[in-house]
């Protein structure tokens, strides 16, 4: 999965980052990505979880998913509590 990160263009990591920030400003997920989108997003994080990845991406999935109420990115955040969650 590594060459993946290597590969990807940069503009991958921008358009993730970017998404991210803006989850981070207003608050949630909601507005920013369509719901319709939202187990897209999920799956996507429920994926990258299974693999190593690079500090930058750990960001990305803890705030999707995290912004998506899901248990699984408490440990990577360090939120071990659900109540910390955003």
């Amino acid at each position: 999965m590594e060459e993946i990160y290597q590969q990807a263009p940069a503009e991958w990591k921008e358009v993730l980052e970017l998404i991210c920030s803006l989850i981070d400003e207003k608050g949630g997920i909601n507005g920013i990505i369509p719901n319709v989108d939202h187990g897209r997003i999920e799956y996507f994080v429920k994926q990258i979880l299974e693999y190593e990845r690079p500090e930058w991406m750990t960001n990305v999935v803890a705030i999707l998913g995290r912004s998506l109420n899901m248990p699984e990115v408490d440990q990577i955040a360090g939120n071990k509590d659900p109540k910390d969650r955003k």
